[in-house]
């Protein structure tokens, strides 16, 4: 039976885009061939074949795409909704970032979850994109020219249901090929290919109890960052028995090298691997006395404690600005900076702080502060702070 799927959808799919991909596939052109069609037909079997319209003209042309996805969704054992959005990305990577765990088997996940899911993957492209341009295992700031063009250019194809996955679609002409190289790979292939292969080495290294020579060793096959680390924690079930599993689908435009193509297509981690992953991640973090810096931001929530005093302080969750990216950081209070933090979650106000911001895993903490006053909102003049 043909799938229901959206005709104007079928129509946009080009007989070039299916042909990329079935060859990709391992299929191969039929020795005899027709004026108005491709054909196209499995090594193994001849008679089994795939009619590709030449003219994408013809009246009936989205519903012989409509059949060509679901022959090709049955080999895939992929549903044809899933192959359609792959033939409508021909020139892209595709990247699927799926999570398996009981609070998936319905296909949905909670908000928090799917939002620390999106979160995790924009970091870990990023952390693959900083490290093509410089191999280190700690990005200080991921917002290098490249990175930023490649993440800008990638568009969230519809959610798919089977557990819960997303899908980032990575144009392979996102940066501008270096015209002194023609015969270098496209910037986001070698992003999204560093991404695979060194999530694959990671998981390579945890099952073979091989983590202090992926830590030591300089001759390593990829340099493992901190900012991956981080962004596959961000991703990380909340489930016992929870999984993580990442696919990479390589635009048919561009067939990759067997090897890759083999070898770094997919990775799975477990709940085990995140324990791991996590004591990783605090090796290749940077371990120097850290310096106090100033944010901006908004207070979250107050939950200081009643003194004897009758005053309150304690601890506080603000909303700070760094680098382009809000951060939910914990700050301990004394009674006086609460009482300002309490004011600025009344009116409400942006604040501006001063002290030293310790990164964790899933929470941050800031420390030794220096300031916290309120920021009067704008207005036709400069902006000033008060110290109430």
């Amino acid at each position: 039976m043909r799938p229901e799927l959206p005709r104007l959808l079928l129509a946009r799919v080009t007989p070039q885009a299916v042909r990329e991909f079935a060859l990709a596939r391992g299929w191969q052109r039929a020795p005899r061939q027709s004026t108005d069609f491709t054909i196209l037909c499995r090594p193994e079997d001849e008679l089994e074949q795939l009619l590709v319209p030449r003219d994408p003209g013809f009246a009936d042309y989205p519903e012989r795409i409509a059949d060509l996805t679901a022959e090709l969704a049955r080999h895939e054992g992929r549903s044809p909704q899933q192959i359609l959005a792959d033939l409508l990305t021909a020139e892209a990577d595709v990247l699927r970032f799926r999570v398996e765990s009981s609070h998936t088997t319905d296909g949905n996940l909670p908000l928090e979850q799917a939002i620390d899911l999106l979160e995790g993957a924009r970091r870990s492209l990023l952390a693959a994109a900083c490290s093509v341009l410089d191999p280190v295992t700690h990005h200080r700031r991921m917002s290098r020219t490249e990175a930023e063009q490649l993440f800008r250019a990638c568009k969230l194809q519809q959610t798919e249901r089977g557990s819960f996955t997303i899908a980032l679609a990575c144009p392979l002409r996102a940066v501008p090929s270096d015209p002194a190289d023609a015969h270098a790979s496209p910037f986001t292939r070698r992003a999204t290919t560093y991404l695979m292969r060194s999530t694959a080495s990671l998981v390579e290294a945890i099952e073979q109890d091989n983590t202090a020579q992926l830590l030591e060793d300089p001759n390593w096959p990829v340099v493992i960052s901190a900012n991956l680390c981080d962004a596959l924690l961000r991703m990380q079930p909340r489930d016992d028995h929870g999984a993580l599993h990442i696919a990479a689908s390589w635009a048919p435009a561009l067939p990759p090298p067997p090897d890759i193509a083999a070898a770094c297509s997919r990775v799975s981690l477990r709940q085990e691997h995140f324990v791991e992953i996590e004591g990783i991640y605090r090796e290749l973090r940077p371990t120097g006395p850290l310096a106090p810096a100033r944010y901006f931001g908004t207070v979250e929530e107050l939950k200081g404690t009643l003194t004897a005093d009758n005053r309150r302080r304690g601890r506080v969750t603000l909303l700070l600005a760094d680098d382009g990216e809000i951060l939910r950081v914990d700050a301990d209070l004394d009674a006086e900076l609460h009482a300002r933090a309490v004011r600025a979650y009344d009116a409400p106000a942006q604040i501006e702080v001063e002290g030293v911001l310790h990164m964790g895993v899933r929470s941050h903490v800031l420390k030794n502060i220096r300031r916290f006053v309120l920021v009067e909102p704008p207005s036709s003049e400069p902006a000033r702070s008060t110290p109430w």
